[in-house]
């Protein structure tokens, strides 16, 4: 296919790459499968080792490569340095330890694995060290559509992650070195090259805090939306460009970016200026990926790419569960952080690059190292899923060896509400029914939050709330309303669903992200849903209208009148109770407002 078309470059590939993924990616949504296998199997399947729709893809891996940028820039975005500064701990010591550990032992493992003949010293140190790196786009993207990555294996995976793009550094220079004879002397090149990559960092956080302070303040008095999504582009893509010419990686310095946005008043303004970039380019990253997947290649060389991905996944696995338990994550964190990490990253692929140009490694064996990192990369999405499923067997495994953090709970509550999921709005809604004097317990499966809130006197246990047997120790018999308020929208319609099978009756009242989630938990026995953004809508109506010196009795009204038009109802369950059920506490009805 040409590259050019009409005078525009690569138009007909756009228009191919955008067919296909319309055609395809929603196919994998109505399946629940993440959108990121989706992505990989549009440029497989349209790609020059598929249907040679598209037969080369060079000026689609430069736009590809934004998407990482623009994705570590949002994450940037969301972590203030007072967060990063909390993070040090798992950053340098979590993240430093897993990046040397995995290179050591991967790089042993390379030295003794002969393929065809026996691998030197050097070349296996290079692919050790390569496979190290996991993937930060793919384990990035899965976490924020997960709605994980404020959660504790988001924290951790992150930390992990972003070491290993301050890392690319001395790797860099060690491929270079080493392709080089190890004439060069190693530890002034790195001397060198770690000088610029402090540089880079110190001129991009300089310059960033003085253009937060005048050049943002300047452009937004001009009341010119463009303008300050021009600089905003200008500053991400400046910085991008200077941690690249330093040896680093560029979404490292569109994420400096994000971090000096983060505590500005130009935060939000700017994420959503910048959202669309981020969505169209990250999907061209995974298609570019998927594209590079030669078929011909793995069918030659199947065997050592099925060992090769297999022994991967399970010692970089292994290594990482260790090392997080040692860091004192509770298991079920512990193992999902594992499996997402135990991948091979786009990394692995520049490193390919870079050492068959400097003549490191054999091209058999470039495509060997390029095959598993990129097939594992592609496993990635279904090994979040197998963690999901290990993690849940952990904790229930606890809560079946510890019984007695409940048994309490069994006999103590009566009449009261039961509160499954107490994040936060689980807790803003526990906070209103205290205050009233409404008995509450509530249930979550993250062992830090438990043990926070448990420490500070509330009513909160350890354990899923989709399970009967533990509906059962927090007194469902005896409760008068449940609130679903738990953020995972799967394990959200699991619990909806365990609880209408054992008190049909019961009334639940739970929380939607939207109207298609609030639809399925009608169906499966909600008897109320609030909907997240209709919420939000009142709530941001209500203080507008205050600031516009309207009666707080009218504006109550109209709230109220909104929520009735928006609120979605079970056509059963308008009053009805079991003959014996007491009435919900009219004090649950603050829940709606989070």
């Amino acid at each position: 296919m040409e590259a050019h078309h009409g005078g525009i470059p690569y138009l007909t590939e756009a228009i191919v790459f955008l067919l296909a993924t319309v055609a395809i990616v929603p196919l994998f949504h109505r399946l629940r499968a993440s959108p990121v296998l989706g992505y990989l199997f549009v440029g497989a399947l349209i790609g020059p080792y598929g249907l040679r729709i598209v037969s080369h893809g060079e000026g689609v891996r430069v736009l590809a490569e934004l998407g990482v940028v623009f994705l570590l820039f949002a994450i940037g975005l969301e972590l203030s340095p007072t967060r990063l500064r909390a993070m040090r701990r798992i950053l340098f010591g979590l993240g430093g330890m897993q990046v040397v550990i995995s290179a050591v032992i991967l790089a042993g493992i390379a030295y003794l694995w002969n393929f065809q003949h026996d691998i030197p010293l050097p070349v296996a140190i290079v692919a050790g060290t390569a496979l190290a790196f996991s993937s930060t786009a793919v384990v990035v993207q899965l976490l924020v559509e997960r709605n994980e990555f404020a959660q504790p294996v988001g924290r951790m995976s992150f930390a992990i992650l972003l070491l290993q793009d301050l890392a690319v550094v001395p790797f860099l220079v060690l491929i270079g070195v080493l392709g080089g004879g190890g004439e060069a002397p190693l530890m002034s090149a790195l001397g060198i090259s770690m000088l610029k990559a402090v540089l880079a960092i110190g001129a991009i956080l300089l310059v960033g805090y003085a253009a937060m302070r005048f050049l943002f303040p300047f452009v937004a008095d001009t009341h010119n939306a463009e303008l300050l999504t021009a600089l905003a582009l200008l500053a991400i893509l400046g910085a991008a460009r200077i941690t690249e010419s330093a040896g680093l990686s560029m979404g490292l310095g569109a994420f400096l970016v994000g971090v000096l946005l983060s505590e500005s008043e130009f935060r939000h303004q700017v994420a959503s200026d910048t959202f669309s970039f981020r969505g169209l380019f990250l999907g061209m990253f995974f298609i570019s990926i998927g594209m590079s997947i030669d078929f011909l290649s793995l069918r030659t060389l199947w065997l050592p790419v099925f060992l090769g991905v297999t022994g991967l996944i399970v010692v970089k696995g292994i290594i990482l569960y260790a090392l997080c338990r040692l860091f004192r994550a509770p298991p079920p964190v512990a193992v999902r952080s594992a499996l997402l990490l135990a991948t091979g990253g786009e990394f692995a692929l520049i490193a390919v690059s870079a050492s068959a140009h400097v003549g490191l490694f054999s091209e058999s064996l470039a495509q060997l190292v390029f095959a598993i990192a990129l097939l594992s990369m592609i496993l990635t999405p279904l090994l979040a899923q197998l963690g999901d499923t290990l993690a849940a067997h952990l904790e229930r495994a606890a809560i079946d060896a510890h019984p007695k953090h409940l048994a309490a709970a069994e006999e103590q509550v009566a009449n009261h509400v039961i509160l499954a999921g107490y994040g936060r709005i689980g807790r803003a809604v526990g906070q209103l029914l205290r205050e009233r004097n409404v008995p509450f317990v509530a249930l979550d499966t993250d062992i830090v939050r438990v043990r926070e809130c448990a420490a500070a006197g509330e009513p909160i246990y350890y354990g899923d709330a989709s399970r009967i047997e533990i509906l059962r120790q927090v007194g469902i018999e005896r409760a008068a309303l449940v609130l679903v308020t738990i953020d995972n929208p799967q394990v959200n319609l699991r619990a909806i669903a365990a609880i209408a099978r054992h008190r049909p009756n019961l009334p639940v009242q739970a929380r939607a992200h939207d109207g298609e989630h609030g639809a399925e938990q009608l169906a499966l026995g909600a008897s109320h849903v609030v909907l997240d953004t209709v919420e939000t809508s009142i709530s941001l109506a209500g203080h507008a209208l205050r600031e516009m010196g309207a009666p707080t009795e009218s504006i109550a009204l109209l709230q109220d009148s909104m929520r009735d038009s928006h609120q979605l109802r079970h056509p059963e369950s308008h009053g009805a109770h079991e003959g014996k059920e007491p009435p919900a506490p009219s004090p649950a009805k603050n829940s709606d407002a989070h």
